[in-house]
């Protein structure tokens, strides 16, 4: 129905890799680095910006590409259009609101190149709408540099009554997602001397951006395990209520219910080994 409905909801699916006729499993919007921000003042941001967003598609592994010259004026022309309009309000742009336009107009360009025109409240709401659908996910927090990646979770075949639907989930999905864990659990941590909990917003970008499934697929595959569904793992979990100082607002804790159906707000997980306690050690 959606596709049938919404103009731009078919293209959307085909750019982030949930059609048969997409190019590539996922999608990737590069976003400057706030290292490289620092120091750097109104009047240079957009020229460096673009700069970091051509080296970016020079490297080819985005899953869409477009010219320097396409780049340079899509952007420069979508900001310069915004900044307009503030200061015919009699405002002044900001440097948060400069770098949230700035992503704004490359999120439109690159769907653009990508043969899915659409604006950019248009793209926050397919995104959201293919997440809780189970098609495509998306993070803001996924290793590598920073960036707004999407990756189907599903795909979609045909349209109308003809339409074939698949998701990667179930018990199969899960417990390979889980064999990914320690993995994935010790490239987070990096040093074995720093903290023995990581919060699970960090660790769930990572596992479901590495074996493309959704946030609730790897929510569902945490409590299963905490809850002993898996035991031939190799490996436990605990989980904490505690909150990092440092949570991105964007992201979500882990809910688990009790037997009366109550939630317990979880923000933090350690992995060890199965034959090991927090308290005793090795048994």
């Amino acid at each position: 129905m959606l596709i049938s409905a919404h103009p731009q909801f078919k293209g959307f699916l085909r750019a982030v890799g949930a059609r048969p006729d997409s190019v590539s499993d996922h999608f990737t919007i590069p976003l400057m680095p706030l290292s490289e921000r620092s120091g750097v003042n109104k009047d240079k941001y957009l020229s460096e910006f673009i700069n970091y967003a051509a080296g970016a598609i020079a490297d080819g592994t985005l899953g869409w590409s477009t010219s320097r010259e396409v780049l340079n004026e899509g952007v420069t022309e979508y900001v310069m259009r915004i900044n307009r309009r503030i200061i015919a309000r009699k405002g002044t742009m900001s440097f948060k609101r400069l770098t949230n336009t700035c992503e704004e107009a490359l999120v439109r360009l690159a769907f653009d190149a990508a043969g899915c025109r659409l604006d950019y409240i248009s793209h926050e709401l397919l995104r959201r709408w293919t997440r809780y659908l189970g098609l495509a996910n998306f993070s803001y927090y996924a290793p590598g540099p920073p960036a707004l990646r999407f990756w189907a979770t599903g795909s979609v075949a045909g349209e109308g009554a003809v339409t074939a639907l698949s998701r990667r989930t179930g018990h199969t999905v899960r417990e390979g997602a889980l064999a990914t864990l320690p993995g994935i659990w010790r490239e987070q941590r990096g040093d074995p001397r720093g903290d023995m909990y990581l919060p699970i917003w960090k660790i769930r970008a990572a596992l479901c951006w590495r074996q493309r499934i959704s946030d609730d697929e790897f929510d569902t595959a945490i409590v299963d395990c905490h809850r002993g569904k898996f035991p031939h793992l190799g490996f436990r979990i605990h989980l904490d209520g505690a909150k990092p100082q440092q949570t991105p607002a964007s992201t979500r804790p882990l809910v688990l219910r009790t037997r009366h159906g109550a939630p317990q707000i979880q923000h933090i997980m350690r992995v060890y080994p199965a034959r090991m306690t927090e308290e005793a050690g090795p048994t």
